[in-house]
C-alpha cells in the first residue's frame, strides 16, 4: 500500500512537470509568433 501512494505522489509531481512544460512551451511559442509580427 506505502508503494501504491509513492507511485500516486510521483505521478502527481509528473503531471504538473508537464503541464509546467506546456505553459512554458505556449508561452514561448507565443513570444516567437510576437516578434516574428
Amino acid at each position: 500500500m506505502d508503494n501504491f501512494v509513492r507511485l500516486k505522489k510521483t505521478l502527481m509531481i509528473v503531471q504538473q512537470i508537464l503541464a509546467a512544460g506546456v505553459i512554458f512551451l505556449k508561452q514561448k511559442k507565443g513570444c516567437q509568433y510576437l516578434s516574428s509580427l
